[in-house]
């Protein structure tokens, strides 16, 4: 359908734009302002959304782009694996958006950027459709670069041979709090200097921890009056400013004994 569509547009001179789940905040779906010759027809990927194949042993699956976060991870969940990619827009934006936008997650500390997850393309451009070689380092120019990040302009992403993880045996997380983002920051530069990588390393600023905390979920009675206590411990006995304060969220997870 989308060669079909992409031979219609290049015979028409029609822009065609890719919309995965309208998460972007940065204009990449928006057509140029200088655009006003050409008709602009705006390509919904989400009904693209299969597990074409799955490899267990080699620990590979094959995605439509059009695949939602949550879905593409109850797809391999059923098979003991998780993607570990978890951008903020993860329930709402796609497999494709990712890969167009070069995204970025919470858990890239441990399983790395999209471009690091993602092992082979099928693209489909004005000129036909590209397939990029499925190998662990290929020999020459790196073609998945081409297209990861292209934001769309080169050719609509439609399949994605992706790295899939083990579902870990334990996953910890945790959150601590820092008188203030400078003291947060060195925490982070002498855990890296140290090798310290946990799977999830994310500081909050000021205003974030302060949205973070107002948007909580109201907490139980005997839970209430323990952060109010923390809260006073924190203003009276450690002087900290709590307007401040900011929020560390650290992640941890593998074996037991590697947690």
């Amino acid at each position: 359908d989308v060669v079909k569509l992409m031979e219609v547009a290049v015979a028409n001179n029609i822009v065609l734009i890719p919309f995965g789940g309208g998460t972007n905040v940065t204009g990449c779906i928006e057509a140029s302002l200088l655009e006003t010759r050409r008709t602009i027809v705006s390509v919904d990927m989400r009904r693209m959304g299969r597990m074409l194949s799955i490899d267990k042993n080699s620990r590979v699956a094959v995605f439509e782009t059009g695949v939602l976060g949550p879905d593409l991870d109850e797809a391999i969940g059923r098979h003991g694996f998780k993607f570990g990619h978890d951008p903020d827009s993860y329930i709402f934006s796609t497999l494709g958006g990712w890969i167009a936008s070069r995204s970025s997650g919470a858990l890239s500390n441990k399983y790395g950027d999209i471009e690091n997850m993602v092992l082979s393309l099928k693209v489909v451009t004005p000129n036909g459709v590209i397939e990029t070689p499925l190998v662990s380092r290929p020999c020459g120019p790196d073609l998945n670069g081409i297209f990861i990040g292209s934001e769309g302009h080169f050719g609509i992403i439609t399949e994605a041979c992706v790295k899939i993880e083990p579902i870990p045996a334990v996953a910890l997380y945790e959150g601590w709090m820092f008188p203030n983002f400078e003291s947060g920051y060195s925490a982070f530069y002498e855990c890296t200097k140290l090798g310290v990588h946990p799977t999830v390393m994310r500081l909050y600023d000021e205003d974030d921890t302060q949205m973070s905390m107002a948007l909580k979920s109201e907490e139980p009675g005997v839970n209430k009056i323990i952060s109010k206590g923390v809260k006073q411990y924190l203003k009276n006995v450690k002087k900290w400013e709590l307007e401040k304060t900011c929020l560390v969220i650290l992640g941890h997870e593998g074996t037991a004994e590697q947690v």
